[in-house]
């Protein structure tokens, strides 16, 4: 598994890195499966032991184009956008959690036909990978999370209530109030600048910020 266990040293690439031009990203190459009532557009490339990749919240499968290539050379691998991510259109509901988000992943892995996969995940999608793997541990090969937000888990820590105190006040309060209001911009930019440093927002590109804005529906749930 050499190319996989690099996986977990390669940095997940931002939204401000320029996208690698041999990978192929476009929507052309998407298939589509309906699972659980919704629509997943997907990614599916190379042979051999499945790999998927579930991205994060403010994202979609795009996110993986960096890895995309390398990873398929030795894997058949899957990037999925989920439910209310980019190019999906799929309605709101009410009951929406990263618990359903694992029902959909195993819907698509039943439609895929795939039984054992690697499961790589980051941030919100990681938080999706242990959801599945706890309620189907016999069809993961192996689990590779990238910041899972379990935050309830902090206060179990040393110093940990004080940073989940600074998280919900510096970030999650701020930018819900801010999707209330229907100001998704401010959303984001409170979200990027506690993530990755004051004017991470404003420096990102352009192509970065409108990547962003299409995705930005999933931060709101």
């Amino acid at each position: 598994m050499p190319m996989l266990m690099c996986g977990i040293f390669l940095a997940l690439e931002q939204l401000a890195a320029q996208p690698d031009p041999n990978s192929d990203t476009s929507t052309a190459s998407l298939k589509v499966v309906a699972v659980n009532g919704v629509q997943l557009h997907y990614q599916e490339t190379g042979t051999g032991p499945p790999v998927v990749l579930i991205h994060g919240a403010l994202d979609d499968y795009r996110e993986w184009s960096p890895q995309i290539r390398p990873f398929s050379e030795h894997y058949r691998v899957v990037a999925y956008s989920r439910r209310y991510n980019y190019p999906n259109d799929n309605p709101e509901t009410a009951d929406h959690s990263a618990i359903v988000e694992a029902r959909d992943l195993a819907s698509l892995l039943d439609a895929l036909k795939l039984d054992r996969v690697h499961l790589v995940g980051d941030s919100y999608g990681a938080l999706t990978a242990l959801f599945f793997s706890t309620q189907h541990p016999d069809r993961v090969r192996s689990l590779t999370l990238a910041e899972p937000p379990i935050l309830k888990w902090l206060p179990q820590i040393p110093g940990g209530q004080v940073e989940l105190d600074r998280f919900m006040t510096t970030m999650w309060k701020p930018a819900g109030e801010a999707f209330r209001k229907e100001q998704p911009e401010t959303a984001l930019r409170i979200t990027l600048d506690y993530l990755s440093g004051k004017g991470a927002y404003e420096n990102l590109p352009p192509e970065a910020r409108r990547q962003l804005v299409s995705d930005v529906g999933n931060g709101k749930r």
